[in-house]
């Protein structure tokens, strides 16, 4: 074997190819065979797929199959091993082969769970030298200035480690993030299928390793051909099981950059689910009356007769209870709102509320309803999270996922603003829910003389010219390469309508694009609310929150809530629009939400179905880790190049801007917009890129076409809603041609609706960047550090992506 290679590298990179290229398994033996004959250097490599399998299983990288019923009822596994029919069902484990009319005789399961064990996978994190050390960073070298980067700064983080004090004492100990979400691995080919993957993320490692793909962990892949739903619970047994030893015994662990054994633990600190696999994962329903897992029993509904459809409006009790809207009728549901806001449960009030109601027996021919269910509780089953001893003292156990949430939020409201069929809001049905409810005369429909009832549509919608700028507006849209999908491929001009955005163009358009359009094309009362609410997943989608700026997020919420209650139709606010209400309350209790939305999630499922063969088999991924000869493991970071602070040369989409600001202070609130300050110019084109001998970050220096400049004043204007736009006509010659790295940020600038001559400036994060406090200068607390995985900017979406609301 050569020097790049040991046998069992040489073995893992062949394993690759067989799982990429879906070779079979007769195939892979004669190759290894051939090679073994071929070449005198490979004489000790396997003959045969089971042998090289044996290999790899050494090293802890094995998964174990357990049969499991067809209904889901249970999996053949620990007291079940060697039952040969289901308990519950009374199904047979086995099914029959037939080839024609001869039957083979071979016994084969119904279904086969792969369970991947998690123990041996945490160890190899401690095993390396390339991740030993950074498995302590939150503990060593986070900076602790009360500023929420990481998990590790959240209120539920410190929370934990005061109840369980010999847990938190040993920063070793892992805490886990756990997410599952059903995927289609054959693509087209098989219409009806969904596997469902579960994986693990630490949340030890630094921001610029965690969730990233090498150290994500697939736990279980459950099979097939459908969802699990509830009985999802049967197939996490056997990671429920690990977990419980992992928190009550440890494993013994080597450190490699100590080198020394320690008794290492974990926890489960939360799971990430969309909304529909969020009740699966926590035995609340998310439909009905009672949709909202934080309002629970008190979640306030009312069905539209008309519509056909559950709203959920009443935002004003999320008010104070002085506030003068409380009093008011005729301007939301014609009612007064008296009550207060829902306390959010807390972990006792589950137990306590589950241990009066009784359990269910799981398997899909049993249909069974705990009473009540609808009316007092929304409750399906007994989660088997609560198993763990310590999953009651969690303040979040179940996150909800601002991935879909910012989806579905767009698609209502571009939706109905552009009256797009299947979309909007804003239908007959929903004028005859203001009529019933005796709210907006003005919308109620009338009579017209064929007998056919009109209604007058709202100010939130867009006229038909207004609909066609728009469009032709997003047609000709130009944005940095990478920064978001081609928006003009999801614009039908001639329909005058826009679909088949991916969950990261929503993300986009609602938090970057939207207060343009209602500034330009909407009446003032319409845009404010609307502008606010774009501003609002913007702050809460940012990589460093401060509690102070959550506070204000979340009081604010509730107000921008009950601005669009009396504009909007009741149909409007869905499950979706309501959940807006919590998400500053969660992020300020678990942190930033790049640690808990499914975009990573998504990203690695996308993945994953290039290693899932025509058999739905898994194979080792050594893109993941590399072995080397005394079976260290070195995992490999991110094999993408840290771009360059601009790339003018690559961008094929949007010329680069950078903006020149000083900032008196970070974030202010004023009105509910955000106040920037001391803005001193804007940069349409960059020439070129100056280095010194020595790159450094702080001394970074760019040469600026002065050509192009336009600054503070004239050609600058700043609206009330802190938009920033420039006039791209005008000129400025100075003296100025360099600017710091340090004092510049990325932009781009996109043309005003109706007005060439100005164009709106859009900031933008330049990729694999980190806001970190820099401890060794007071005078800059903060420095952009390069990251080794990727950005929330082109993200690789599933292309199932569930549309709920």
């Amino acid at each position: 074997m050569s020097d790049q290679y040991s046998n069992l590298s040489f073995v893992v990179n062949l394993l690759h190819i067989k799982s990429t290229g879906t070779m079979s398994n007769k195939a892979f033996g004669a190759l290894l065979k051939l090679l073994n004959d071929a070449f005198p250097f490979c004489e000790k490599l396997p003959t045969s797929n089971d042998g090289a399998k044996k290999i790899v299983a050494e090293l802890g990288l094995h998964y174990e199959k357990i049969d499991a019923c067809k209904n889901d009822c249970i999996i053949y596994y620990m007291e079940h091993a060697n039952a040969t029919q289901c308990p519950t069902c009374k199904l047979s484990r086995w099914r029959t082969q037939e080839k024609g009319n001869k039957k083979k005789g071979k016994k084969v399961p119904w279904k086969i769970l792969r369970y991947f064990p998690l123990t041996s996978r945490l160890q190899r994190l401690y095993m390396s030298s390339k991740t030993a050390a950074d498995m302590r960073w939150h503990s060593k070298d986070r900076v602790k200035d009360g500023v929420l980067r990481h998990p590790a700064d959240s209120e539920q983080w410190k929370s934990f480690d005061q109840i369980h004090e010999s847990f938190g004492i040993e920063p070793r100990n892992v805490r886990l993030g756990l997410a599952t979400d059903g995927f289609n691995p054959f693509g087209k080919m098989i219409l009806r299928h969904s596997t469902w993957p579960v994986v693990l993320f630490p949340y030890n490692l630094p921001p610029w390793m965690c969730m990233k793909e090498p150290y994500t962990f697939m736990s279980l892949l459950i099979p097939g051909l459908t969802s699990p739903g509830n009985d999802i619970d049967v197939n996490l047994r056997p990671l429920i099981d690990e977990l419980q030893t992992l928190w009550e015994n440890g494993v013994e662990t080597y450190n490699i950059s100590t080198r020394q054994n320690f008794q290492m633990k974990a926890a489960l600190m939360w799971t990430i689910n969309d909304y529909p696999a969020y009740a699966y994962m926590s035995g609340w329903s998310t439909q009905g009356k009672l949709a909202c897992p934080y309002c629970a029993s008190k979640t306030s509904h009312r069905r539209l007769s008309d519509g056909s459809k559950m709203c959920y409006m009443g935002h004003r009790r999320f008010l104070p209870s002085n506030h003068s809207w409380r009093k008011q009728k005729c301007k939301f549901d014609n009612t007064r709102e008296k009550t207060v806001a829902p306390s959010r449960p807390s972990g006792d009030d589950v137990i306590q509320e589950l241990d009066e109601l009784r359990k269910i027996t799981h398997g899909k021919q049993n249909k069974q309803t705990i009473p009540g269910f609808g009316r007092r509780h929304n409750w399906k089953k007994h989660s088997i999270f609560f198993q763990l001893p310590y999953w009651k003292t969690l303040l979040v156990r179940h996150n909800l996922d601002v991935m879909h949430i910012e989806k579905n939020v767009f698609e209502s409201v571009i939706g109905t603003m552009m009256s797009i069929d299947g979309k909007t809001k804003d239908s007959l049905n929903a004028h005859l829910d203001l009529r019933e409810m005796g709210i907006r005369e003005r919308y109620h429909p009338k009579v017209r003389e064929d007998g056919k009832l009109d209604f007058l549509p709202g100010d939130y919608t867009l006229s038909d010219d207004d609909n066609k700028v728009l469009c032709k507006w997003l047609s000709e849209l130009q944005v940095p390469d990478g920064y978001s999908g081609n928006l003009s491929r999801c614009v039908a001009t001639g329909e005058r309508s826009i679909s088949g955005m991916k969950t990261h163009d929503c993300h986009i358009f609602l938090e970057r694009l939207l207060p343009f359009i209602a500034r330009e094309l909407l009446p003032k009362d319409v845009c404010e609310p609307l502008i606010q609410l774009s501003y609002f997943f913007k702050e809460l989608c940012a990589k460093v929150l401060r509690e102070e700026d959550l506070n204000v997020l979340e009081n604010q919420i509730a107000i921008t809530l009950c601005k669009m209650e009396q504009i909007f139709p009741p149909a409007f606010f869905d499950i979706m629009i309501h959940l807006t209400c919590h998400l500053a309350w969660e992020a300020k209790t678990v942190g930033p939400v790049q640690y808990k939305w499914m975009y990573p999630v998504e990203r690695y499922l996308h993945k994953l179905k290039g290693y899932v063969n025509l058999l739905g088999k898994v194979y080792l991924n050594p893109m993941h880790i590399k072995l080397l000869e005394a079976a260290k493991f070195y995992v490999l970071q991110n094999c993408d190049e840290c771009l360059p602070f601009v790339q003018e040369h690559k961008n094929i989409l949007m010329h680069s801007g950078v903006r020149n600001v000083e900032e008196s202070h970070r974030l202010q609130f004023s009105n509910w917009f955000h106040k920037r300050e001391c803005i001193l110019y804007y940069v349409k084109t960059i020439k070129q890129l100056y280095y010194g001998n020595k790159v450094d970050k702080q001394m970074l220096s760019l040469a600026l076409g002065p050509e192009r400049r336009v600054k503070y004043y004239p050609g600058y204007k700043i609206d009330r809603y802190r938009i920033i736009s420039i006039n791209t006509t005008r000129k400025l010659n100075t003296k100025e041609p360099f600017v710091l790295a340090n004092q510049a940020t990325q932009a781009f600038y996109v043309r005003e609706i109706k007005t060439k001559a100005w164009s709106y400036v859009v900031e933008t994060k330049p990729r694999n960047v980190y806001e970190m406090p820099n401890v060794d200068d007071d005078d800059e607390p903060y420095q952009e550090e390069e990251a080794h995985g990727g950005t929330q900017a082109n993200q690789n979406d599933d292309e199932d992506d569930e549309i709920v609301g």
